[in-house]
């Protein structure tokens, strides 16, 4: 629920300047759904130019149509993620036709849900091109132009249970705790006026999320209700949302993030500590 306010918190409206990213080309992938569809719209109502990216196409056009609906200027692309070749055409098709990209946000996740015993070499390879190796492809393709232009934003994505770890979750986090170390090494080679960091997500609202609840619960933890466990160990006392992550997100491809860098921005309501 947007806009979800914990018991007995009082906090003032979110405002958004419809200006913030004017003139600023941002691909998003992942875009269908989730994290990433509402980091879109986000952006788009904040003036930039959005280029969702997604290997389901209907799904990502049709968020694409629902941003131009609501007077927001947005692109698609249905790229899998997991080719190099696709993730090079890509990057170059929007610098055909926009000329530059400002931000890239790489929110796309492949998720496994197996006890350790049953992971197979394919799970792990799957887990790891689409969460982490992409990361590389996209950055080879993008850093010149970055360069180039002396600006830009990489905004990778983590999640907690690196941190706070779940059975049944191995080639996910395996994945995960590669593109930590990922973002770093993008930070200390990206150059002049480009920096590069990831948020890490604790346990947000999604359809992704409640499929993962069901299984994780019924299969491969004892855990009990995932959310009822996340909310009692946060120091927040709500369920968290795609906006949260979303904020956090632009907030990190803003100017005013330019002296963070190869940084972990955690936004799990204080599940995790860094």
């Amino acid at each position: 629920m947007p806009g979800a306010v914990e018991e007995g918190a009082n906090p003032p409206p979110v405002v958004l300047d419809p200006t913030k990213f004017k003139g600023q080309v941002v691909v998003i992938t992942g875009a269908a759904q989730g994290i990433a569809k509402t980091t879109s719209k986000l952006f788009a109502k904040q003036g930039a130019q959005v280029v969702l990216v997604d290997i389901q196409a209907k799904q990502v056009e049709s968020v694409a149509a629902e941003i131009k609906a609501e007077g927001g200027s947005a692109a698609f692309r249905t790229t899998d993620l997991s080719d190099p070749q696709q993730c090079k055409d890509l990057i170059q098709s929007v610098i055909d036709e926009f000329k530059k990209i400002d931000v890239l946000v790489q929110l796309a996740v492949h998720l496994v849900y197996k006890p350790v015993t049953e992971i197979t070499t394919k799970d792990l390879v799957k887990s790891q091109e689409v969460n982490a190796w992409s990361i590389l492809y996209l950055a080879q393709a993008v850093l010149p132009h970055m360069r180039k232009a002396g600006y830009g934003r990489l905004i990778q994505t983590s999640t907690a249970t690196t941190q706070h770890l779940f059975k049944g979750l191995f080639a996910y986090v395996a994945s995960k705790g590669s593109v930590e170390t990922i973002t770093r090494s993008l930070a200390v080679e990206a150059g002049p006026g480009i920096t590069s960091n990831l948020v890490m997500p604790g346990f947000v609202e999604t359809p992704g999320a409640a499929r993962g609840n069901n299984a994780t619960t019924q299969h491969v933890s004892t855990a009990g209700d995932m959310w009822d466990y996340h909310i009692e160990k946060q120091c927040v006392k709500r369920r968290g949302q795609p906006e949260d992550l979303g904020y956090a997100i632009c907030f990190l491809a803003s100017p005013e993030a330019s002296f963070i860098s190869g940084q972990i921005l955690d936004v799990s309501g204080g599940f995790t500590f860094h």
